[in-house]
């Protein structure tokens, strides 16, 4: 992945997908989500601040959040046996 690269956000929302197992749950096809993400990237128009990067960013951290809740959930889960 190039950072910042026009698929940069494709990359990371498919990583997510694929890291959960979320593809088949969702009911996604790969490239579907990857062409959506693209052009969610690709409507960001240039300025300082609110552009693609920032995109990745927010969509980021939401990301982070879910996978250490789920990390937690196992935790907890495992150690009530």
């Amino acid at each position: 992945m190039v950072e910042g690269g026009p698929d940069a956000l494709s990359y990371l929302v498919s990583k997510f997908f694929n890291e959960n197992d979320l593809f088949e749950e969702a009911k996604v096809e790969k490239q579907t989500l990857w062409e959506f993400a693209r052009k969610v990237q690709s409507g960001y128009r240039p300025n300082p601040y609110h552009n693609g990067i920032h995109a990745i960013d927010v969509c980021q951290v939401p990301l982070i959040i879910i996978s250490r809740q789920s990390t937690f959930s196992l935790q907890n889960a495992i150690s009530k046996k």
